[in-house]
């Protein structure tokens, strides 16, 4: 005798398949696509776990666009996208950064210390400024509140960003000419569909207690930064991440070919060790992730892409390769161009 099936209630399908954020995932990959980007699909890396020293883990998105100027490409900016679906009505709560408490800036990893090329740092400044800085973050639906899907997102990205900024120069490491070797930028970015919000300043938890809905305590925004100081076990895997590269010798050759032309052109604090200067640089590579709501994701890497093509006239040439047959490297020559001249 045969076993009744009982059918599916209808739409049930439809919520499974909106929980895994594949749905998500495929519109910011076309969205991406429209803007010039390629995609890469998955960015998978290996950490180590208290279970598995080589643990795979993976980040949704990987994608990158090419900047070209008059002449050549001078950049490739990455995109780290870590998609995050919740259904309507959930809504996502940030604490902001106290307004008189110092907040360090740069979202964007830029990675050019072995580049012949050199833009100012702080050309995204501007778009950040106007971002909502914050440091923690809820999530609030059917009356209740945790941090567990924020959490998770976050995590993958920061975990996700030491390999590929390490993968960038190690790539720039390979280049035996000016036009191939671009300046990389990284961009982690956290896509959800939440309604995102922002704490009002000077609210009182009177004003928490009284509150009706979450607009009388807190504000509506279309996209936010988070800042997070790397943990005991992330701070391991980006020290050892980043002592990878010191410990190769073409990378430290590299550094000690520009050290001179820098300390001359006057762009940089050479008074300590170049492995001590880039070292404690490539700390704090994962401290600061963009959080974006996706029906702003457009209009919000518009504004980025925008500085970054605004940048094109500005590149300088500090220096240039020269290839080195017999040592099988290629050296740097000094240039005449100054930064931010």
């Amino acid at each position: 005798m045969g076993v009744e099936k009982k059918p599916h209630k209808s739409g049930k399908w439809k919520d499974a398949l909106l929980r895994t954020s594949l749905p998500l995932e495929y519109l910011v990959a076309e969205k991406l696509c429209e803007l010039g980007f390629f995609i890469s699909g998955e960015y998978a890396y290996i950490r180590p776990t208290d279970k598995s020293p080589n643990a795979e883990f993976s980040v949704d998105i990987h994608s990158f666009k090419l900047f070209p100027s008059e002449e050549d490409v001078w950049a490739n900016v990455h995109l780290l996208v870590e998609c995050k679906y919740s259904y309507p009505g959930i809504k996502w709560l940030f604490s902001p950064q106290p307004s008189e408490s110092l907040v360090i800036i740069g979202f964007i990893h830029v990675a050019q210390e072995l580049c012949t090329r050199r833009i100012e740092k702080d050309i995204f400044y501007e778009f950040e400024r106007d971002l909502p800085f914050c440091f923690k973050g809820v999530e609030i639906h059917n009356g209740d509140a945790n941090s567990v899907s924020i959490d998770h997102g976050l995590f993958q990205l920061r975990y996700a960003i030491p390999g590929l900024a390490a993968g960038i120069r190690l790539a720039q490491l390979r280049e035996w000419n000016d036009e191939d070797l671009h300046i990389g930028m990284i961009c982690p970015i956290l896509v959800t569909t939440a309604d995102l919000y922002v704490i009002k300043e000077g609210v009182s938890l009177d004003d928490f207690q009284k509150a009706d809905k979450i607009e009388g305590i807190a504000r509506a925004v279309d996209s936010l930064m988070v800042y997070k100081e790397a943990g005991p076990s992330l701070s391991k895997y980006i020290e050892e991440t980043s002592q990878s590269l010191l410990s190769r010798k073409d990378f430290c050759d590299r550094l000690s070919d520009f050290a001179p032309i820098l300390k001359a052109l006057g762009t940089e604090d050479y008074l300590i060790d170049k492995k001590t200067n880039f070292a404690d640089s490539f700390e704090m590579v994962s401290d600061r992730i963009l959080i974006v709501n996706y029906n702003a994701l457009t209009t919000t890497l518009g504004s980025i892409l925008n500085a970054i093509a605004t940048q094109s006239p500005k590149v300088k040439q500090i220096a240039k390769l020269k290839k080195d047959m017999k040592k099988r490297r290629a050296r740097i020559e000094a240039c005449v161009s100054k930064i931010g001249t």
